[in-house]
């Protein structure tokens, strides 16, 4: 994913409007952003290919606040 799109899904995820998201159809999507998804009420991912990164997983957890999750069709490696 281009750096200007993952910077743009970044301000728009971090908007305090913003409670309930659906993504389907993504590839490559990074994980570091759909991470930044579980403080929303409702968070459903369809179809999606994650891009794991080494900046990912050496994050501490984060704190949930998620009501709703949905996933179908998720992988991630």
């Amino acid at each position: 994913m281009p750096d200007e799109t993952r910077a743009d899904f970044g301000r728009a995820f971090r908007m305090e409007s913003v409670k309930e998201v659906e993504l389907e159809f993504a590839f490559g999507f990074p994980v570091a952003l759909s991470v930044s998804l579980t403080r929303l009420k409702y968070l459903a991912l369809s179809n999606m290919d994650l891009d794991t990164d080494e900046e990912t997983h050496s994050k501490s957890p984060c704190e949930v606040a998620l009501e709703g999750l949905y996933l179908r069709a998720c992988s991630w490696e």
